[in-house]
């Protein structure tokens, strides 16, 4: 009886060790399978590298007006898609509407890129479907004119939702921002914002700028028929005949000659002399 134990528990684990052999095998395959795919996958879309998008300028700019360039480098990928945004820190910078500098997008329109926001923001697009050569070094995009109201600050990129990269999905940015300082002299204020003021014969207002200071600015041209009183333009006066005083008020004396102006020295000794006569 015992003899017949043993022999069955022999037959069962070796069964048993066959089936754990089997599932090895079996999970083996499966780990070979998945790591096949991945490596497939891979090589048929590999992961995108992080591109560069730098901002370059002087950290020392002599005035609160300068430029800056914004440069792209694609890790030898194909950009097919950005909107990448410039901004400083607090809202302090302004922009101008970008000027391209490098010409590498062979056969593609020029780029859209403006100063939106009051010029607070500088927007860039690469459109979809437009494809940036591969290249692994620094291509400068964009030159842009930034005004300043402070004396220092910094300006930063920011890429709303990365970047789109040719059968790669979306790229990651790594940016490196400008901070700078004005070196120069910082600007004054020439006038009391919102005063106004005659120059020739135009009227000029006080206006705030974007680097923070007051600055007359040209207004209207009064024209030949008006001249600037007081920085306003009001009617020109033709003196009457015989008026050598140029007055504009006049009165009608009797004994009189005309009218003679009334309100200055030369008429007001003229007008006693005629009363006094005249009531002798």
């Amino acid at each position: 009886m015992i003899v017949k134990i043993n022999i069955k528990n022999k037959k069962k684990n070796k069964v048993m060790k066959m089936v754990a052999l089997k599932i090895q095998k079996y999970i083996m395959y499966l780990v070979m399978l998945v790591l096949i795919a991945v490596f497939v996958s891979a090589v048929a879309n590999p992961v995108a590298n992080p591109v560069d998008v730098k901002v370059i300028g002087s950290a020392t700019p002599s005035s609160n007006t300068f430029d800056v360039t914004v440069s792209l480098n694609p890790k030898d990928q194909a950009v097919i898609g950005m909107d990448l945004y410039l901004t400083s820190s607090d809202g302090s910078v302004t922009f101008s509407d970008g000027k391209s500098t490098d010409l590498w997008l062979k056969g593609a329109k020029p780029l859209v890129n403006s100063a939106e926001s009051k010029g607070v923001v500088w927007h860039f697009v690469i459109p979809a479907g437009t494809v940036f050569d591969k290249s692994s070094v620094d291509k400068n995009v964009f030159t842009v004119t930034a005004t300043t109201s402070k004396k220092e600050g910094t300006i930063k990129v920011d890429t709303k939702s990365g970047v789109s990269i040719y059968k790669q999905g979306t790229a990651s940015v790594t940016s490196t921002d400008l901070a700078f300082t004005v070196s120069g002299a910082q600007c004054k204020d020439a006038c009391t914002e919102k005063t106004i003021q005659c120059s020739v014969n135009k009227v000029q207002s006080c206006t705030k700028g974007v680097n923070g200071c007051t600055a007359w600015v040209d207004g209207n041209d009064c024209g030949a028929d008006k001249t600037c009183t007081n920085g306003n333009c009001v009617a020109k006066v033709t003196p009457q005949s015989g008026d050598k005083d140029g007055d504009d008020i006049c009165s009608t004396i009797k004994g009189g000659k005309g009218t003679k102006p009334h309100n200055t020295p030369g008429y007001i000794s003229k007008l006693a002399s005629k009363l006094k006569s005249y009531f002798g």
